[in-house]
């Protein structure tokens, strides 16, 4: 039960790391081998990356094209059996010269030893926008 706990808490803990900009504490969440895995990608972005390194390299876009951005969780399951946090929430991100932007997910966190060792994150295509410049589409 406490090991299940801690793993809530570390899938949680994911989306203050993000939302604060705290990439060296987002790193010791993951394991070295963890994978992020991004079925719905654009085609700019890969829809698989492996390493703990490599993934919070990738997250690290957020600072490129948010003045601002934050996750917020809404649903949190656990499957004691699995190892597995699922967790659904939406996103909001202000772009570093104009627009918002924002999504609904669900994240697929698996845990080895109580660090992330796949992430997947499903998210609406739809709504998924790079930041270029001020050409941000508003999502209601």
């Amino acid at each position: 039960m406490e090991a299940d706990r801690k793993c809530l808490e570390t899938a949680l803990q994911v989306f203050d790391c993000i939302s604060s900009r705290d990439f060296t504490t987002l790193r010791t969440l993951l394991d070295d081998a963890a994978t992020l895995e991004l079925p719905f990608a654009p085609e700019d972005v890969p829809s698989m990356t492996e390493g703990a390194d490599n993934i919070v390299s990738a997250i690290t876009c957020v600072e490129e094209h948010f003045s601002r951005f934050a996750i917020q969780p809404h649903e949190v399951y656990f499957c004691e059996d699995r190892s597995t946090a699922i967790i659904e929430a939406t996103s909001i991100g202000f772009g570093t010269n104009s627009g918002t932007y924002q999504n609904r997910y669900i994240f697929v966190f698996e845990f080895s030893d109580g660090r992330i060792l796949r992430w997947r994150e499903y998210l609406d295509p739809l709504r998924i926008h790079r930041v270029p410049d001020d050409a941000v589409e508003t999502v209601e």
